[in-house]
């Protein structure tokens, strides 16, 4: 499959490897979704924060609003 991106020949990665971020970067750029994967089970996630300014409460409030 061709891609809209061409990673240059002398970037770090083999043929595959260029032509998969190509493509995922052309798809990414178009706003393609992407397939998930389908949820797993339910899992108990404790957060942990700790802060001298309080940022870091704010986040972990944040980040349980979006776990729920």
């Amino acid at each position: 499959m061709s891609s809209f991106i061409q990673i240059p020949d002398d970037a770090p990665f083999n043929a595959e490897q260029r032509d998969w971020l190509g493509q995922f970067l052309s798809e990414l750029l178009a706003g393609a979704s992407t397939a998930s994967a389908p949820a797993g089970p339910a899992v108990p996630v404790t957060i942990l924060w700790g802060s001298q300014t309080g940022s870091a409460e704010g986040l972990a409030k944040k980040l349980m609003k979006t776990l729920k």
